[in-house]
């Protein structure tokens, strides 16, 4: 085969790899990539690089005055003396890696965070009954950045109905939020963890009526 046949062949492959692998759930998929930018760009804000490194791989280690240790292996290190940019990319893969350019690019390809929840969580009693099941199962689902149409999705509830119930969650400081490119993502803060952990162990009680 020619140089030029292999290159159609190759467009060809990927192209039909986008088009029936990728592409039908690349709305979902980007959502969860932006969400995880979100979450550790908070994260960093919060804990600084010592903070982010150990949740982006459990080998993953700050040491300090530059130093980055990303796995165990016994292998000299790449020197970063010289490096003009250094990035991480999110994936949605198991397990990262890392890639360079030396002397100059460095970067760490690394898995994102599972955002995408499960439709059917468990449901605490005592968080239901505290602020009502429509605000406890968003509330819920927020421990990772979400955004308000995809909560929607989740929870079946409307669009209208999900912006209502976080305006009482943003103003009860139990949710935050940021804007990433067009959309804006809510999530828990301290204090909306600290709510939803205490309740999920809570004794199972009768349940009165919805008030969420």
């Amino acid at each position: 085969m020619s140089a030029d046949g292999l290159t159609q062949e190759a467009v060809y492959l990927l192209d039909w790899i986008w088009t029936h692998t990728v592409q039908p759930e690349w709305p979902a998929r980007e959502q969860r990539l932006r969400a995880d930018v979100v979450a550790r760009t908070s994260r960093l804000s919060v804990d600084g690089w010592a903070g982010v490194f150990p949740d982006l791989a459990g080998t993953m280690q700050w040491l300090g005055d530059g130093r980055l240790r990303v796995d165990d292996y016994p292998a000299p290190p790449l020197p970063l003396d010289r490096a003009e940019q250094l990035v991480f990319v999110p994936a949605h893969c198991v397990r990262g890696w890392v890639v360079w350019d030396q002397p100059t690019r460095f970067g760490m390809v690394y898995p994102a965070r599972g955002i995408l929840a499960d439709a059917a969580l468990p449901a605490p009693d005592g968080l239901d009954r505290l602020i009502g099941s429509n605000r406890a199962a968003i509330l819920r689902r927020l421990g990772t950045p979400v955004s308000t149409s995809h909560l929607a999705a989740l929870t079946g509830l409307s669009l209208g109905s999900v912006s209502d119930h976080l305006r009482v969650l943003l103003d009860s400081g139990v949710v935050t939020k940021r804007r990433s490119g067009r959309e804006v993502l809510y999530w828990r803060t301290a204090l909306g963890a600290t709510l939803a952990d205490a309740t999920t162990d809570a004794p199972a009680r009768h349940r009165p009526a919805d008030q969420g």
